[in-house]
């Protein structure tokens, strides 16, 4: 099996290709059943958000079971991570705000990038549009939208979110009261007949008072995560006729964390995004350049200041058979202390990818990416009480007979860190009057030695660990694939394996996702019919943690979804986990959360034109 495996591999690596990842757009996303965020992201291989149960604790996403600082989130070109832990969290944005989500695996980070679009609103008509959605176990939210040309030169936008949650979730823990409160606005002036300006406020809060999932504290924890942030940018108009393309983009930032009286941290940021196009013969290069200043109050790290700069080149040109496609990036981070300056040597990447021309439907694509990842200094330097804010690791790992205070340990000469790693991937895509197959395969190979090594001071104390010297390489097999049938049925299967050198027996982590869906217009009206019944497989697995591994059980959800829309009114009824596996109430989805079976929900969606 193993020798028949190697060589089914050799032959797809050397070969030029790569299958293009699925897209969710708006009208896409309204076709499934999810309301956040992080239900799209763990569509795509690897991808793993970690849901503690409740709306207000971090929500952490671990891709290929690496760490959460070793994939990076974009959204229009401006970075949404953390400088302090690296983190992102898809908590604070409603993926109705976003007209597409996009994956890219031979990207700058090593577990690859996510790139968000935020959505445009209709300005010529005004336009409003409200999204109810209540759940079965009151899990329940309001999104709103509205935009308008209030003049020849400005128009606005807002929208919105309020959430409620009665911690359907966590009931084996206690109940949990939470409200997201959500609010956007975006301006946009015209400066002339060349250049138009857009500005963006935007803020999240989330307020809850929950017990930690799995400590059985004896009183709920009320706390809080809030993100602000202000963007202003400037772009010509019709980018696409001009040569050079420039854009530039400001912004600020401040992300806040609380739990009781115990547990604070800020990390206030600012920074810029300037991106443009070069005009070089038969080729299409563009550079970005980024910059961001960061700085970080915790419990154990005061006034640590920290910069960040990148500059990113992408060039394209077309060989004849196909695209190939170039890019390399250099980035620096330093940090301030008060008068203690430290600097760490340039942090570099760089690949290429081949798109090959499509011939009767087909398609080959492939390539190879290195990138450098550095340790972020809050996962080495801060020190605080598990009680009174989780860990940033599976709540499965902490027990009653510990502690529960984190103390950052590091044990290194080098001041922090470098992960380095090689991407390649390859794959065939097939497309045909509807028809659409695509299998790919992944590795990510860890390169050199790897020096960030966190280990245990003492036993009664939780501490990170982190030592990858002897990390194997890791695989990812994955398949996307839509067949349409009679009548508007169609079926569509997004699944994908991850092993590793042991073979494709040594399961990592299995996912497959496939539905029957339906599509139609009746009546005059018309009618706007979708539904689909799917079914969700997810295998037996080794959930790593910073603290260890926990084995989760294979398990799957069986869901359906109704809507009908007529006049731009949609109604809205579906079940998310309507089978009950191994017969009892509530199962594991990950580790600390808890689902029940049977989450029942029902929306409205209106849109008016004025």
């Amino acid at each position: 099996m193993r020798c028949f495996f190697a060589l089914f591999l050799l032959a797809v690596l050397l070969s030029p290709c790569r299958a293009q990842f699925p897209e969710f757009t708006q009208e896409q996303q309204q076709t499934y059943n999810y309301e956040d965020l992080s239900d799209f992201l763990r569509r795509y291989p690897g991808i793993y958000p970690l849901d503690y149960g409740t709306l207000g604790a971090p929500l952490l996403i671990r891709p290929w079971n690496l760490h959460p600082w070793e994939l990076k989130v974009w959204r229009d070109g401006i970075p949404m991570n953390r400088l302090g832990d690296g983190l992102y969290d898809s908590n604070l944005q409603p993926s109705s705000e976003l007209e597409k989500i996009q994956y890219s695996f031979l990207a700058g980070s090593p577990g690859g990038e996510f790139h968000l679009q935020t959505r445009s609103l209709p300005v010529d008509s005004p336009y409003t549009e409200l999204q109810i959605r209540e759940g079965y176990y009151g899990y329940g939210t309001v999104d709103f939208a509205h935009g308008q040309r209030v003049k020849d030169d400005f128009t606005m936008e807002v929208t919105g979110r309020l959430g409620w949650y009665d911690g359907a979730r966590t009931l084996v823990y206690g109940s949990t009261l939470s409200r997201l409160n959500r609010l956007r606005g975006c301006f946009g002036f015209d400066a002339g007949e060349r250049w138009r300006l857009k500005f963006v406020y935007e803020g999240s809060h989330v307020n809850a008072d929950t017990d930690i999932s799995g400590l059985k504290l004896s009183a709920p924890h009320s706390q809080y995560v809030e993100r602000e942030q202000a963007i202003l940018s400037i772009q010509e108009k019709d980018s696409l006729k001009s040569v050079w393309s420039p854009s530039l983009s400001v912004f600020v930032r401040q992300d806040r964390e609380k739990w009781e009286s115990y547990y604070k941290s800020r990390e206030a940021a600012h920074g810029w995004v300037l991106r443009t196009r070069i005009p070089v013969p038969k080729q299409r290069l563009s550079l970005r350049q980024t910059g961001m200043f960061s700085r970080l109050d915790s419990p154990s790290i005061h006034q640590y200041d920290e910069v960040y700069l990148e500059l990113q080149a992408i060039d394209s040109l077309n060989i004849g058979i196909g695209e190939l496609a170039l890019n390399g990036s250099v980035r620096r981070e330093s940090a301030l202390k008060a008068a203690e300056r430290s600097e760490w040597s340039p942090l570099v990447g760089g690949g290429v990818e081949f798109n090959s021309r499509r011939l009767n439907g087909f398609s080959f694509k492939g390539g190879s990416q290195y990138t450098e990842s550095l340790t972020p200094i809050q996962w080495i330097k801060d020190e605080y009480r598990v009680v009174n804010r989780p860990l940033p690791i599976d709540q499965a790992f902490v027990t009653e007979q510990m502690s529960y205070v984190y103390m950052g340990s590091y044990q290194s000469d080098e001041v922090r860190g470098v992960d380095r790693f090689l991407n390649t991937q390859a794959g065939l895509d097939w497309r045909h009057e509807g028809y659409a197959i695509s299998p790919t395969l992944q590795v990510i190979s860890p390169q050199g030695e790897f020096h960030s090594n966190f280990e245990n001071a003492d036993s009664s104390v939780v501490t990170l660990v982190y030592s990858k010297h002897n990390m194997p390489s890791n695989y990812i097999a994955s398949l996307y694939a839509t067949l349409p049938l009679k009548w508007g049925f169609s079926l569509e299967t997004n699944s994908f394996r991850q092993f590793d050198e042991e073979g494709v027996d040594n399961n990592i982590g299995t996912r497959s996702y496939n539905r029957l869906y339906f599509e139609r217009d009746f009546f005059k009206a018309p009618l706007r019919v979708k539904a689909h019944i799917s079914y969700d497989y997810i295998g037996p697995r080794s959930a790593y943690s910073d603290k260890g591994i926990y084995e989760v059980q294979n398990y799957y959800l069986v869901g359906l979804r109704l809507s009908g829309t007529i006049r731009g009114v949609t109604l809205v009824w579906g079940v998310e986990n309507f089978m009950d596996q191994y017969f009892t109430e509530r199962f594991e989805l990950m580790p600390g959360y808890v689902m029940n079976h049977k989450e029942e929900y029902f929306g409205v969606i209106w849109r008016l034109w004025l």
